[in-house]
């Protein structure tokens, strides 16, 4: 089914109203450019959303939507909008809903012209925010609620293009690394441990494993299966989907536990709650404000998207309100040059090798380790964090 549009005067611009007609043939097309390109988490790109009528003269375009996920990637443009460009004189819609991943925009030619041609419809300029593959796609569906080209009332879109984003994590630094020798005082020990020197509540002496039964995914840990819900739950534990291992028999016969929770020294958010948190000691620590949370060195894009039931399930403890507090047990600090882990034993606990740092992280993924401030220097160095030992 496509669509007549009966144009509307008044107030110097169109309205649209649609109803049904007969179908006819179609010619226009709306596409991606870039429509692929390798990121970095924290890069932005530029996309054109590029319209070409193929000859036919138009009276409009109804973007309804442009989709795309917001937990990879968030839109730049101010005030929830994105950039028109100047193939027709009359934006009637442009919004964008940053919580569903939607991009409305309308455009529509002066009563009584047309336009013929290609360019530039609009651009919108994405933030790369975790590592994985964004896509961006149209709706775009005959005799649905969904994005037309229209030409004298007839709807001539006739294809969609869409756009896939690989984001990587960013590749190392020298100011980056943990130096060998981390911090002072113990030895660099073996194995997994529950000690105050590891950086995970989820330790023990049987280690943890992830595995993959047809696409579900479980943490074992001391042989309880805990469920996933999400890659954004997963990577605050140093993990990817991608290191899952195929299920056997005996790890299905496991008892399941409760669905996992973010780990200590996560940045979260859910979709149901705009309010920033950090996990430590898995309770949850709400920022009171913006200024707060940049003043204690850390990045919007650190901040994870995960399940509202996994996030509640945390007790909520004091609000976070003072910019010059020292950080939290879980979170990594650059002191000097040195990265080192808080305990909840209130002490620093060095990294020994890049090795160490990265079996408790996602490879050579330093972008949540913030700078140490005042407060943070007064600690006590405590032991050295050992090699987490997966199962």
């Amino acid at each position: 089914m496509v669509y007549k549009i009966v144009k509307v005067l008044g107030l110097g611009f169109a309205a649209l109203a649609f109803w049904a007609v007969a179908s006819a043939a179609q010619a226009a097309t709306l596409t991606l450019t870039p429509s692929s390109q390798n990121l970095t988490i924290g890069n932005t790109v530029t996309v054109s959303i590029m319209l070409d009528t193929q000859g036919q003269a138009i009276d409009g375009v109804d973007i309804k939507y442009l989709n795309y996920n917001p937990y990879f990637l968030q839109v730049q443009d101010p005030g929830n909008q994105i950039t028109a460009g100047s193939l027709m004189p009359n934006t009637l819609v442009n919004a964008v809903d940053t919580v569903n991943g939607k991009i409305s925009f309308s455009q529509i030619t002066n009563p009584g012209s047309h336009y013929t041609g290609s360019g530039v419809l609009a651009t919108v300029t994405f933030k790369a925010l975790v590592a994985g593959t964004a896509n961006l796609t149209f709706d775009h569906a005959q005799g649905a609620a969904s994005s037309d080209v229209a030409s004298n009332g007839i709807d001539i879109l006739s294809s969609v293009g869409s756009a896939a984003f690989s984001i990587n994590y960013p590749a190392v630094t020298s100011g980056g690394t943990p130096p060998t020798g981390g911090g002072a005082g113990g030895g660099t020990g073996s194995g997994n441990g529950s000690g105050s020197g590891n950086p995970s509540p989820l330790t023990g002496g049987g280690g943890l494993r992830l595995i993959n039964s047809n696409g579900t995914f479980y943490f074992i840990v001391n042989g309880v299966r805990h469920g996933i819900t999400n890659p954004g739950m997963l990577y605050t534990y140093g993990f990817t989907f991608a290191m899952g291992q195929t299920a056997s028999a005996n790890d299905l016969g496991l008892p399941s536990g409760s669905l996992l929770t973010p780990n200590d020294g996560g940045l979260v958010k859910s979709p149901q709650d705009a309010t920033v948190y950090l996990i430590s000691n898995q309770q949850r620590y709400a920022f009171t404000s913006a200024a707060v949370y940049l003043a204690l060195g850390f990045k919007w894009a650190s901040v994870l998207l995960v399940t509202n039931p996994e996030l509640q399930a945390l007790p909520r403890a004091a609000d976070l309100n003072n910019g010059s507090a020292g950080h939290l047990a879980g979170l990594d600090i650059n002191r000097n040059g040195t990265v080192y882990w808080v305990g909840p034993d209130n002490q620093l606990h060095g990294y020994p090798s890049l090795a160490v740092f990265n079996s408790w992280h996602l490879p050579n993924d330093f972008t949540r380790v913030v700078p140490a401030n005042a407060a943070d220097n007064s600690l006590p160095v405590g032991s050295l964090v050992s090699q987490r030992v997966l199962q």
